[in-house]
C-alpha cells in the first residue's frame, strides 16, 4: 500500500502465489563440484513450477543472521525494507511488486493478515532465525499452486524437524545495543525421515530481543513450537507442528519522518499473538499413487497505538488510533498424485478456506470516530497439475486453479494457470520459458471497513512472463544464470480522493534481469555474486517506494572442519521514499558488508562471532529512519 494512500485513508476518516534446480549459497557436502538443490512450488516432485532458491540448514548456520528479515536482505530478487531497525514494520517485495503480493508460509500455514491497511503483509521479524531449517523463495505468479495472493511469488519457511533435530539443543547470543537470543530444544526419536519408523517429537522455545540499536526502536519476541511426527515404514507419514508466538514492538509511526524528522519522540505501540497448527498425511496407496491431506489453522490478534503524525510538507496529518484486529483462518486441501508413465505426474486436488477478520480502530482527530468491520469469506478450489519431464530432454509443467470466493453475499470466481517449459543447452545447461496468471482478493480492510471499504472491489490480478538460462563449466565447479522477466499488474487497489472511497485505481508493469553465479575455487572455498536491474512503468506516475533499479551482492565462503567464514558485500541502488515530514525524495545509494565466523570446539559446543555492517554503513530504509549501523554478536550452541 502506498504511502498516498495510508494517508489521504486516515485524512479521510477524519472528515467523515522456470527453473527450480537452483544452487543454495552454501552447500553441507565438500565436494569439488557445484551441488544442486531441488526447489520446485509444485506439489509434484521434480517439477519446475518456479524460479527459486533454498537456504539450507547449513548455509543458515553459517550466515547466522540477527533476525529472519536479515536472512533474506541479500538474496536474488528480494528487496527488504525494515524503517529504523527492529521496531519498524517490515516489508518484502519480490522482483519490485507489493509485499502483500508474496504468499508466506511456515510450516505450510499461511500467514499472510488481511485486516490491516497494509493489505495482507507478514512480518517476517516474527521468526526467530534459531527456529528455521530451510527457507525457500519463489519467484513468479503462483496462484495455479497457491491461490490469492501469490501475483509475485512465495516464502516458504520450514522450521526444526523431529527427525533432524539433535536429542538436545541450545544457543545463547548476545550483542551491542541489548540484542540477546535464546533457544532450547529437545527431541525424541530422530533418524532418517524417509526410513524410520514411529514417532518423533520436537519441543523448542525461543527468546529475542533486538534491543534498541535506533533510538525508539526495539522489539522482543518469545516463541513455543512442539512437532510430532510418525512415519510407517515409508508408506505413510503424519506430521503435526504447533507455533505459539508472542511479539512487541515500538518504533516511530511510519511515514513520520522517523527518528530524523518526526516532529513529535512520540513512539507506536504494538502487540501480537499468532497461533498456527499444521497437519499433513501423507499415504502411499500404490507403487503410483499417493494420498495428501493437509489442514492447517492461523490466529492472530494484534493491537496498535499509534499516536499523531505532522502533516508536515504534505499538509496532510494523520490522526492518532488505536486499532484492535483478529484474524482466523482455516484450510483443508486434498490431492492425490499420480506417476502414469516413467516421464509423466499428475496432481489432481480441492481445497477450502474459511477466514474471519474483524478490525475496531478508533481515531482520535479531536474527536473519537470509530471504522469497524467484521467479515467472513469462505474460497472452494479446484486444480491439478501436470508434468512431463524426460531426462537429458524437454520439460513441461502445466498447472491450473479455479477458486470460488464468497464474502458479503457476492461470488467472486478466478482461473488461474501456469506453464513453465525448459529444454538442454548443450551437454551443461538448460534454457526455458515460463508464463503465468496470478490473483490477489482484496483484504478485509479494503473491502469491510467502514469508513473507506467498498464490497464492490475486484481481485488483483498479475501475469507474467520469463525466460532463463543457466550453464555449467569446468566440470561443474562453475555455474552462472540469468533471468529475463516481465510483469504486468492489474486492477490494483488504491485510495480515490474523489469518492473517499478503496477503488481499482492502478497498473504497474515491472521488468528485469537477475544474473547469478557461484564458482567452487576449492573444495573449501566458494565464492559468488548476483546483480538485479529492474525497472517501473507505474500508470499514476507515483514512484514505488522502496524499490531501486540496481542492486546486487558478492560473497565469499571458506570452510574447514573446525572452522567456517562468510564475507558478504551487498549494494542496494538508489529508491524513492516519501514522509509526510520531507515530502518525497531519493535515498542514496549504499554498500554493506556483513562478517560471519564460527569455530567448532567440540562435537557439541560452537563458537560464532558475527559483524554487521562492518564499515558502519549510514542508510535508510525509509526517509528519516536511520537503519542500525556496526554491530557486533557473540554467541555460543551446544548440541547433544
Amino acid at each position: 500500500m502506498s504511502l498516498r494512500l495510508y494517508i489521504a485513508a486516515v485524512v479521510a476518516l477524519a472528515a467523515c502465489e522456470a527453473n527450480a534446480q537452483t544452487k543454495a549459497p552454501a552447500q553441507t557436502n565438500i565436494t569439488e563440484e557445484i551441488e544442486t538443490v531441488l526447489v520446485t512450488g509444485a506439489r509434484i516432485e521434480g517439477a519446475s513450477a518456479a524460479s527459486a532458491e533454498v537456504i539450507d540448514a547449513q548455509t543458515l548456520t553459517l550466515q547466522n543472521s540477527a533476525t529472519a528479515l536479515e536472512l533474506l536482505r541479500n538474496r536474488v530478487g528480494i528487496d527488504v525494507v525494515q524503517p529504523g531497525g527492529p521496531g519498524g514494520i517490515t516489508e518484502l517485495f519480490i522482483r519490485g511488486a507489493e509485499s502483500n503480493f508474496t504468499v508466506v508460509t511456515v510450516d505450510g500455514v499461511r500467514m499472510n493478515d488481511t485486516t490491516n491497511s497494509r493489505g495482507g503483509g507478514f512480518d517476517l521479524s516474527t521468526l526467530n532465525p534459531d527456529e528455521i531449517e530451510r527457507v525457500e523463495i519463489l519467484r513468479g505468479p503462483l496462484s495455479s499452486i497457491y491461490g490469492s495472493d501469490a501475483l509475485a511469488g512465495a516464502i516458504n519457511i520450514k522450521t526444526k524437524s523431529p527427525r533432524n533435530a539433535a536429542p538436545f539443543s541450545a544457543r545463547v547470543e548476545g550483542g551491542n545495543h541489548g540484542y540477546a537470543r535464546v533457544y532450547g530444544g529437545v527431541a525424541f526419536g530422530g533418524g532418517n525421515k524417509t526410513a524410520a519408523s514411529g514417532p518423533a517429537v520436537n519441543l523448542s522455545v525461543a527468546h529475542l530481543d533486538a534491543g534498541e540499536p535506533v533510538p525508539g526502536s526495539s522489539a522482543t519476541t518469545e516463541s513455543y513450537a512442539a512437532a510430532v511426527d510418525w512415519v510407517d515404514n515409508s508408506e505413510r507419514a503424519v506430521d503435526t507442528t504447533i507455533r505459539k508466538v508472542s511479539r512487541e514492538r515500538t518504533g516511530y509511526p511510519s511515514a513520520s519522518g522517523g527518528y530524523e524528522f518526526a516532529a513529535s519522540d512520540e513512539l507506536e505501540h504494538a502487540q501480537a499473538d499468532d497461533l498456527s497448527v499444521g497437519f499433513s498425511w501423507r499415504e502411499q496407496v500404490s507403487n503410483n499413487a499417493k494420498l495428501n491431506l493437509n489442514v492447517t489453522h492461523y490466529k492472530r490478534d494484534e493491537y496498535v497505538n499509534t499516536p499523531a503524525v505532522d502533516g508536515g510538507v504534505l499538509g496532510s496529518p494523520i490522526p492518532a488510533a488505536v486499532s484492535d484486529s483478529a484474524l482466523a483462518r482455516t484450510k483443508v486441501v486434498g490431492y492425490s498424485s499420480f506417476t502414469l508413465s516413467p516421464t509423466l505426474q499428475m496432481v489432481a486436488g480441492v481445497s477450502a478456506e474459511k477466514e474471519k477478520g474483524e478490525n475496531n480502530t478508533v481515531y482520535d482527530y479531536g474527536f473519537p470516530l470509530p471504522a469497524e468491520f467484521d467479515l467472513q469469506r469462505d474460497t472452494q478450489s479446484v486444480f491439478a497439475e501436470l508434468n512431463y519431464s524426460k531426462p537429458q530432454a524437454i520439460d513441461v509443467f502445466i498447472s491450473t486453479r479455479f477458486d470460488s470466493a464468497e464474502q458479503l453475499d457476492m461470488q467472486t470466481d478466478e482461473l488461474s494457470s501456469k506453464l513453465a517449459f525448459s529444454y538442454p543447452l548443450f551437454a551443461n545447461g538448460r534454457v526455458g520459458v515460463s508464463w503465468g496468471q496470478a490473483f490477489k482478493l482484496p483484504s478485509f480492510y479494503a473491502v469491510g471497513d467502514s469508513l473507506v471499504g467498498n464490497p464492490e472491489l475486484k481481485p488483483e490480478t498479475s501475469t507474467t512472463s520469463e525466460a532463463f538460462i543457466e550453464h555449467f563449466y569446468s566440470k561443474g565447479k562453475l555455474r552462472v544464470s540469468g533471468a529475463v522477466f516481465k510483469s504486468e499488474y492489474k486492477n490494483l487497489i488504491d485510495f480515490d480522493f474523489a469518492t473517499f472511497k478503496m477503488v481499482n485505481l492502478d497498473e504497474v508493469d515491472i521488468s528485469g534481469v537477475e544474473v547469478e553465479t557461484l564458482a567452487r575455487l576449492s573444495p573449501n572455498f566458494e565464492v559468488g555474486g548476483h546483480i538485479t536491474y529492474t525497472s517501473f512503468d507505474v500508470q499514476s506516475g507515483e514512484p514505488l517506494d522502496g524499490r531501486p533499479n540496481w542492486r546486487g551482492g558478492v560473497f565469499g565462503e571458506w570452510r574447514s572442519s573446525n572452522w567456517s567464514a562468510r564475507l558478504h558485500w551487498a549494494y542496494t541502488g538508489e529508491r524513492p521514499s516519501t514522509s509526510t515530514a520531507t515530502g518525497q525524495v531519493e535515498l542514496a545509494s549504499f554498500n554493506r558488508v556483513d562478517f560471519a565466523v564460527a569455530r567448532v570446539l567440540s562435537k557439541r559446543v560452537t563458537l560464532s562471532m558475527n559483524i554487521d555492517n562492518v564499515f558502519d554503513s549510514a542508510y535508510q530504509d525509509e526517509v528519516g529512519f536511520p537503519s542500525p549501523g556496526l554491530g557486533g554478536r557473540l554467541g555460543v550452541s551446544y548440541s547433544h
